[in-house]
């Protein structure tokens, strides 16, 4: 949509929605907001400093705020959205004239202010006094043409699109005319930089985890880039626990200071108890007849463990029935089973076992329903590095089926990501592997958090095995929690 001049354009936000209004006037605020994390723009004497690093995270909270609140416009996000726009605008008051201008505009974003998009628009040309003239007036036109795109989007799908609408950041505007900003190089501002790559790629985060962000009391906010930093890896982690669900609790021993895993209890138990004596009876015949299985066989040997040992855990029945359907159907493809009617039965009776039991645990239904809408990309070598660390630090902290899970799941998973895949193959094959690792590490960080005063520093401080990269144990899973947030394509 093209507008004749400001007048036009304000006229035209005076018809729209509440939420249209601040998605276009979060994204002018968005466009501009480099210029405020631009270290080149500072003054560094320490209270200048402190002031500056105050403002870029108040209105980075500011912008993250009104985003969400354009999208998913709850009262929480509301009335968070009116304390985050007056902490940034008091920020901006002690800071430079460039920050202020561009805090302005996320403040109003935030506030719901219908005229900061046309505020924004001519910010770039007009606050940064060090460009020439030719710059300014590519910077005012480049503004100008996102907006007007914008408005031809709801707010769902402004979002969706590149920042600068595939026409490329403007002169003055780019990385390399300002210099690194303080997303890129304070690493208590990681997520952000995250955040801010995502917007400007036009694939926004998941909204549910920026809204669990954007909610961070604002006394946390207040309190500086430390505060924020520690409640957004707690943030990541409760999301990540509700992205990849397992049908399981954790649990914490006081006594022993180790946490483990306690399963949902089984629903309709005698059909479920029906079911795996269905599969038990399947497992019996091909066993016995001449169908090639053999007791020391993998099929079987998860299975008997499945139904002796996880008989009241349906997450981990399901995830075996699952592993014994691949194999099974892999072994006939290479003709190492025959496809005898014994064997096909045993088939049959795991995968509608695995079925009855997604039936009737929405959580493992849940589960299974991520596992085949994510693929795992193969891990690079500091994601190797940091599942050798877990693989001698997790096991220390857990106890019960859990340790014995976390010692055979992550070098199961170091070795997929390690080993040559034959043609055809999925980048990583240990799918359950994974949820059950990352699933387990996210609610244990979780739960680390929830531990009585001492909590997290009773880990921190025994000398747990984190010799290669040097974590504390809190650390650590938070670092495991990042990785599990990219390898299920949500960073």
């Amino acid at each position: 949509m093209r507008f004749e001049d400001n007048d036009a354009l304000k006229a035209w936000l005076k018809t729209q929605s509440q939420e249209v209004c601040v998605a276009i006037a979060t994204r002018a605020a968005l466009r501009v907001l480099p210029i405020v994390a631009a270290q080149s723009t500072w003054k560094n004497t320490g209270e200048a400093r402190q002031q500056h690093e105050s403002l870029v995270l108040l209105t980075v909270w500011a912008n993250l705020i009104s985003g969400v609140a354009s999208t998913c416009p709850t009262p929480e996000i509301k009335f968070a959205s009116s304390r985050a726009a007056f902490a940034s605008s008091r920020a901006a008051d002690s800071a430079s004239s460039i920050a202020f201008a561009a805090s302005r505009a996320a403040s109003r974003a935030s506030s719901f202010a219908a005229f900061a998009a046309s505020s924004s628009s001519s910010f770039a040309a007009d606050s940064a006094s060090s460009a020439d003239s030719s710059s300014f007036a590519a910077s005012r036109a480049a503004s100008r043409a996102s907006i007007e795109a914008d408005s031809d989007f709801s707010p769902d799908e402004m979002f969706r699109e590149p920042l600068w609408h595939g026409v490329g950041v403007p002169e003055g505007l780019r990385s390399g005319d300002l210099g690194p900003t303080l997303l890129e190089t304070d690493q208590r501002y990681e997520f952000f930089n995250d955040w801010y790559d995502s917007m400007l790629r036009g694939e926004p985060l998941p909204w549910a985890l920026q809204e669990k962000v954007a909610l961070i009391p604002g006394e946390t906010w207040q309190a500086g880039a430390d505060a924020v930093a520690k409640a957004i890896e707690e943030a990541k982690a409760a999301f990540f626990a509700e992205h990849v669900p397992l049908a399981e609790r954790i649990g914490y021993n006081a006594e022993t200071s180790r946490f483990f895993a306690e399963p949902i209890p089984m629903q309709n138990a005698a059909f479920m108890a029906t079911l795996m004596a269905r599969t038990a009876d399947a497992l019996n015949d091909a066993l016995h007849g001449n169908n090639g299985l053999r007791e020391d066989m993998r099929e079987a040997r998860v299975l008997r463990r499945a139904h002796e040992r996880y008989g009241n855990d349906p997450q981990r029945v399901e995830m075996d029935y699952v592993s014994v359907a691949v194999s099974l159907r892999r072994n006939f493809d290479r003709k190492e089973l025959a496809d005898s009617e014994d064997n096909l039965a045993l088939l049959d009776a795991v995968e509608e076992g695995a079925r009855g039991i997604r039936a009737h645990h929405p959580e493992v239904a849940a589960n299974r329903e991520s596992l085949a809408r994510e693929v795992l990309r193969e891990l690079p070598g500091e994601a190797i590095a940091l599942l050798e660390d877990a693989a001698e630090t997790l096991p220390e902290i857990s106890e019960g089926v859990m340790k014995e899970d976390f010692e055979r799941d992550i070098p199961k998973l170091i070795n997929d990501a390690l080993t040559p895949l034959p043609n055809g193959a999925p980048p990583l094959p240990g799918m359950d592997e994974a949820t059950r690792i990352f699933s387990r590490v996210a609610k244990t960080r979780v739960r680390i958090s929830d531990i009585p005063e001492t909590g997290a520093r009773i880990f921190d401080s025994k000398g747990f095995k984190t010799v290669r990269l040097g974590m504390t144990v809190s650390r650590l899973l938070s670092a495991l929690v990042t990785l599990g947030l990219q390898l299920f394509g949500v960073l």
